[in-house]
């Protein structure tokens, strides 16, 4: 029975990679009644960088509408550069789901700043199920999915 090697995983930066924010019904939309729809869209991918390096990103959109229309979109891409020996039948679930559960609390954080500093009520992203998702992506694998890694 072979030995095997334990794995190794380092995180070794998490940073804001893109962020943006749009507001085009400003300031028009701050005298209408506060009963806004929001959109949450999520997508992970990864790239490999070297040998064992790899960059995971997370990106989230919130799209925020009242009456039709789009009172702010906010933008954000979180990544971080991880280390690993991950074998390959773990390196997605390391990826795609471990990294983007631990580059989420920032996101949260920035998708919250954002819609403060629009002049907009605090936007709270509720928890997400990367395991979840990755496994949703796994199934339409063949199909364009919101997962992958290059």
């Amino acid at each position: 029975m072979a030995e095997q090697t334990p794995l190794n995983l380092n995180i070794q930066k998490i940073y804001l990679k893109d962020v943006s924010f749009e507001s085009p019904q400003s300031p028009q939309v701050f005298g209408d009644e506060w009963k806004p729809e929001a959109n949450v869209q999520v997508n992970t991918q990864a790239k490999k960088l070297g040998d064992t390096q790899y960059e995971a990103e997370l990106t989230v959109t919130a799209t925020v509408k009242q009456a039709d229309k789009v009172v702010y979109l906010a933008e954000v891409k979180q990544a971080c550069v991880v280390q690993t020996n991950a074998e390959e039948q773990n390196l997605q679930k390391i990826l795609l789901s471990y990294c983007p559960n631990m580059m989420f609390p920032y996101v949260q954080q920035t998708v919250a700043t954002l819609s403060i500093s629009g002049g907009f009520p605090v936007l709270t992203l509720q928890p997400i199920n990367f395991d979840a998702l990755l496994a949703n992506s796994q199934q339409q694998e063949g199909q364009e999915a919101g997962a992958s890694v290059n």
